[in-house]
């Protein structure tokens, strides 16, 4: 089966390139591979360049969708002395050196729609479309490249599809997995990029605690014996206030050990019954734990729209090392840093499947 586009991920840069390609009336193959997916932790993103904002409302506009715009302000709010204040950057020094980096994102946030929201929109609307073909069942087993510039990709049920174009926007981990996609001086560059934090995220339902909350709260935990640094928990509500997500940072390791991770998850609701009344009683609630999803490094006062290309766009250097030139999407360095990421893909996949159906054709 020949498809426009074929895009593996089911994170925030998956659901992008899905949506473009639905976007351009062009067919397009979604397989979920890990089903690794990080609900956006906080609810800020950092500066978007022009070019990729106008790409995005252009997106959303073609799939009936309401364009968005920024805000800029001061958007985390941090329990102090038993009560939230605005975030004083100057103690960011009290955070956990792998989660400073989110502070220098915290400039702007979408106006009047959530993040968590804003995907959620995008993916009901992608689902629908009668364009694509969703693949949830089977993860990809190879790619190859036989008649470049088409792939060929190869689940591990058998099946097999052919485009013009592929993107990977899966969990950098499952490079190693599929077979002819990576070789060996490309294996040290993607242990490389998965230095990074995992993340237990906390997604509540309740009774509604106000309309239009567009801050990201951040929250102290305390430290408990061995902690050198009080863990912090970063949360944010939906636009009516009635769901929540809170994202709390720790090792991969802690994947293992349900004691520990329930544990984590006992602590969670405890800071939030001390920090809002109303937060004690839950509707519904989903627990992920994702494995190397926040990248770790140090904070940067530069904005993200006007960082050279090679830090806007982190995993260049990850796509040079590999054997199939196929472009690499990521949503471990942030939100902004993945709408930079996806603004450079490129369409050109119409022409590219004339060539492949001539192809087919010929066979």
């Amino acid at each position: 089966m020949i498809q426009d586009r074929i895009v593996i991920g089911d994170g925030l840069a998956a659901l992008l390139s899905v949506a473009q390609t639905l976007a351009q009336d062009q067919t397009v193959l979604w397989i979920a591979g890990s089903g690794s997916r990080l609900i956006a932790p906080v609810n800020f993103l950092g500066e978007l360049s022009l070019e990729a904002l106008g790409k995005l409302n252009q997106t959303l506009t073609a799939l009936d969708l309401d364009p968005v715009t920024l805000s800029e302000g001061q958007w985390i709010r941090e329990f102090k002395h038993k009560s939230f204040r605005v975030f004083d950057p100057a103690e960011a020094s009290e955070i956990p050196a792998d989660e400073r980096s989110l502070v220098a994102q915290s400039r702007f946030s979408f106006d009047s729609i959530c993040l968590q929201d804003f995907e959620s929109q995008l993916r009901a609307r992608v689902l629908e479309n009668g364009r694509l073909t969703r693949v949830d069942s089977s993860r990809v087993k190879r790619i190859d490249s036989p008649f470049p510039p088409s792939f060929k990709v190869e689940l591990l049920n058998g099946e097999t599809f052919s485009s013009g174009e592929v993107v990977f926007a899966d969990a950098l981990s499952t490079l190693t997995e599929i077979e002819g996609i990576a070789n060996h001086s490309s294996k040290a560059s993607i242990r490389k990029a998965m230095r990074a934090t995992s993340v237990l995220q906390l997604y509540l339902r309740h009774a509604s605690v106000g309309v239009g909350i567009g801050e990201t709260f951040l929250i102290s935990m305390g430290r408990e014996s061995g902690e050198v640094l009080s863990p912090h928990l970063w949360g944010y509500f939906s636009h009516d206030g009635k769901s929540s997500i809170w994202s709390l940072f720790v090792e991969a390791e802690e994947s293992e050990d349900n004691h520990l991770l329930m544990k984590r998850i006992r602590r969670i609701k405890q800071a939030l019954a001390k920090c809002f009344t109303n937060l004690h009683q839950f509707e519904g609630e989903q627990v992920r734990f994702e494995e190397h999803m926040l990248a770790v490094g140090e904070a940067s006062e530069t904005s993200e729209a006007s960082k050279p290309k090679s830090q806007k766009i982190p995993t260049l250097a990850l796509e040079e090392n590999l054997r199939l030139q196929i472009p690499i999407l990521s949503d471990q360095h942030g939100v902004a840093s993945t709408f930079e990421q996806w603004n450079r893909l490129e369409f050109g996949a119409v022409s590219e499947r004339k060539a492949l159906d001539a192809m087919s054709a010929s066979l």
